[in-house]
């Protein structure tokens, strides 16, 4: 290898380029400079396969350069991964450039998955919570009872018995040798 080989970058928005590429030591990724202060990286994988993204940015605050894994981006095409990855990391680098990364723990692969599936998870409780809601309301509705019966039939503890204190102690004293418990109050 020369010296200019040995300067050469890889264009990793083409993916035969990409496909080329070798591991660094040290698991260094291959960057390529999108800004001043701004890099995208990629690191083939070791086994095969795709490999991971990552992107750099400068923190002048700290006076170094932060990075963060972007992750493999395994269910987009390799002709999208590019520009899905380099819009996730200018979007970084403008986080970290505006300060506004710098008391943020630097993230996982798996923080990473966690951070996309929490919209996912958010709608699936909500969706769970409206089905039971409604076989609950149905139900109610084929019994007959209606809202001024829950009212009159259900109570506060609290306003019955007068303190938490008293509830705690009713509370605690269920399941015991004796269902009856004293008040001392």
């Amino acid at each position: 290898m020369d010296f200019m080989e040995a300067l050469a970058v890889a264009d990793l928005s083409k993916v035969g380029e990409r496909i080329k590429l070798k591991p660094k030591a040290g698991d260094e990724p291959h960057w390529q400079r999108l800004r001043v202060g701004c890099f995208l990286g990629y690191r083939p994988s070791r086994l095969g396969g795709k490999g991971n993204w990552f992107a750099r940015a400068f923190d002048h605050d700290a006076a170094k350069y932060k990075r963060r894994q972007l992750g493999g981006y395994g269910d987009l095409a390799g002709n999208e991964i590019f520009a899905v990855a380099k819009r996730d990391a200018e979007l970084w680098c403008d986080r970290v450039e505006t300060g506004a990364v710098a008391g943020e723990k630097l993230e996982t692969v798996a923080d990473e998955r966690l951070e996309r599936m929490h919209p996912v998870a958010i709608e699936f409780v909500e969706e769970r919570f409206r089905a039971r809601l409604k076989a609950v309301q149905e139900g109610l509705d084929e019994a007959g009872i209606d809202e001024a019966f829950l009212r009159k039939h259900l109570f506060d503890p609290i306003e019955i018995f007068g303190s938490e204190a008293v509830v705690a102690r009713i509370l605690s004293s269920r399941g015991k040798a004796s269902d009856r418990f004293w008040v001392n109050e």
